[in-house]
């Protein structure tokens, strides 16, 4: 299946001791908009717009030729049109505090993207009868999908299901206060483990006995809050190294995702670019210009996006879904 290339680090949960609030206790998914330092998710919910070249620099939809990384790890996979998926009965949404929605509604609040995504779907494809099921956890590491999250979910039933998935962050946050030399001692190992347990997670969803009308896959890559620029934003900057090993990851999820008929890339990566903390910094080779939109909750929240990233998410999710169900053969 190809990665939407149109659509996009960290979604860090920083262990830093400016953000101890963004590590493993954001499960209950702040329910009141704000961050989880009390920062509000400024500004209204907003479609991402239909061009990322743009001065605004909204979420676009005609990125072509790669990425958006600048590294040359594009979708040279893309070969044509997915094949269409079955209509979905249910959406699963899985991993850490993004998708639980903190800094917006909370999991299943109208301001996630991931319950936006669910309420596209439902009303556009699935005739309004699309139920919605949100496992994820504030906090949570990729071996926490198959050794925790998996286990929650009801097995066996009808129906075909559509499963969304944000993890792989907090696999990554270590390396924030490492050394850019034990960072790139760690990440092949880091890497080697997180694909171990997306072998389980594979398997849980081909196993027609858990799920006998199949399930379709849609998994995020990481965006980076720092904008893949090296810019101290409250005294907490990402190394070009870092950045890049995000890239890395990223590119890693993407060639996985294709190996499997059933998946599909949301790549959150690109379409973050310019909107993170380092937006109006115009030494940053993503400066997008003067009044960009900022979608992350700020403060010392380093991590969440607010709820016009969650829009941003959203689009891309919904592009997502018109692969899927509509622009298929």
């Amino acid at each position: 299946m190809r990665s939407l290339s149109s659509k996009t680090s960290l979604r860090f949960v920083l262990c830093l001791p400016l953000a101890l609030t963004a590590c493993g206790t954001d499960s209950a998914a702040d329910g009141d908009g704000e961050g989880e330092t009390g920062s509000e998710a400024s500004g209204t919910s907003s479609e991402a717009g239909d061009d990322t070249t743009g001065s605004e620099g909204e979420a676009g939809s005609e990125t072509t030729g790669g990425d958006g990384d600048g590294d040359g790890d594009g979708d040279d996979s893309t070969t044509g049109p997915v094949s269409c998926a079955p209509t979905p009965a249910r959406m699963v949404v899985l991993g850490d505090s993004v998708a639980a929605g903190v800094g917006t509604n909370g999991p299943e609040g109208d301001m996630n993207g991931f319950k936006m995504m669910h309420a596209y779907v439902e009303s556009v494809y699935a005739d309004g009868t699309l139920t919605f099921e949100n496992y994820s956890v504030g906090g949570a590491k990729t071996t926490d999908v198959p050794d925790k999250q998996l286990d929650d979910i009801p097995i066996g039933m009808p129906g075909h299901v559509l499963v969304n998935i944000h993890v792989g962050g907090n696999d990554l946050s270590p390396f924030i206060i490492d050394s850019d030399e034990n960072a790139l001692a760690q990440f092949d190992g880091l890497v080697a483990e997180a694909l171990a347990d997306w072998a389980t997670i594979w398997a849980f969803f081909d196993n027609p006995a858990n799920f006998p009308d199949g399930a379709t896959l849609v998994v995020n890559t990481q965006y980076n809050p720092f904008d893949d620029c090296d810019a101290s934003y409250n005294g907490v900057s990402l190394s070009d190294t870092k950045s890049m090993l995000l890239r890395e990851y990223n590119s890693i999820m993407r060639d996985e995702v294709a190996m499997h008929a059933n998946a599909i890339v949301a790549d959150q990566h690109p379409v973050f670019l310019g909107h993170g903390h380092n937006h109006d910094k115009s030494q940053c080779a993503s400066y997008l210009g003067d009044g960009t939109e900022y979608w992350m909750v700020g403060g010392f929240d380093f991590i969440h996006a607010n709820q016009l990233g969650h829009a941003a998410m959203a689009e891309v999710f919904r592009n997502n879904a018109d692969d899927l169900y509509l622009n298929c053969e």
